[in-house]
């Protein structure tokens, strides 16, 4: 649900400015709304944890959901309220964003297989994870666009 809705926003804003200002002027409600649906989340699991029921659970889904959706929003808000500043860098991740969206969960799983045998403590298997699959996508985010010219097809 929460992708869904994402994908939906998303859509919806792609060129639309006035949205992008009243997401500014709004993030402390959406940080507020998110901060309330996390704490409400935890509650539910915690309830749910005391009393475990294998069923499906809506109510803790649409928490969680809905909690990821405003916390990403108040962080949009808070990014297009502080952040005023040009830098060639993030100019270079935004562009190669949707690239390393779509290529990254491939990455991600061969180098969870790689380390899913290995014990070690979680913080720096994230760490072992998140550095390679991040270097191994920019990394072919650069050959992409030499291999196309600088208009790849998607």
């Amino acid at each position: 649900g929460g992708y869904f809705l994402f994908y939906l926003f998303g859509v919806s804003i792609r060129l639309q400015n006035d949205d992008l200002l009243k997401i500014r002027s709004f993030a402390s409600y959406f940080l507020f709304m998110g901060v309330t649906c996390i704490s409400v989340y935890f509650i539910l699991k915690y309830r749910e944890m005391l009393n475990p029921s294998h069923t499906f659970q809506l109510p803790i889904v649409i928490v969680y959901t809905l909690s990821s959706v405003f916390l990403a929003l108040s962080f949009m808000g808070f990014t297009l309220r502080f952040y005023t500043k040009q830098s060639k860098w993030v100019k270079y991740i935004s562009d190669a964003s949707y690239f390393i969206y779509l290529i990254h969960f491939p990455i991600l799983l061969c180098f969870l297989w790689l380390l899913s045998y290995v014990n070690l403590n979680p913080f720096l298997k994230f760490l072992l994870i998140l550095c390679p699959t991040l270097a191994l996508c920019l990394l072919m985010n650069r050959l992409w666009l030499k291999i196309w010219r600088g208009s790849p097809p998607l």
